[in-house]
């Protein structure tokens, strides 16, 4: 008995350290579903880049930024919202290195 002990708390501390080795990813898929609704465009074209020009998606692009303060709160699931955000900023237009506003 004493040898299942030992594989049963190993399993247990392996599966702990699984679980708090995870960092959560806060993925916005709502948001690009709005966007590709908004502006009729393929899914298969845009992917986080739009806004997260880098691979951590703490950082953002000119255009992140913009949506991020035009919606006011993190992760807004009214789409309504998030489809008059997205409107009010406008379509990024695409520089040498990265997505930025529209020009006004």
């Amino acid at each position: 008995m004493q040898p299942l002990r030992r594989v049963g708390l190993v399993f247990a501390l392996s599966g702990l350290a699984i679980v708090l080795g995870v960092t959560s990813a806060e993925a916005r898929p709502l948001y690009k579903t709005v966007w590709e609704r908004t502006y009729e465009v393929s899914s298969q074209r845009i992917d986080c880049a739009l806004c997260h020009p880098g691979k951590s998606k703490a950082d953002r692009n000119q255009y992140g930024q913009a949506l991020a303060d035009e919606l006011g709160e993190k992760n807004v699931k009214d789409e309504t919202k998030i489809e008059e955000a997205i409107r009010r900023i406008g379509k990024p237009r695409k520089s040498s290195r990265s997505l930025s506003l529209p020009k006004r």
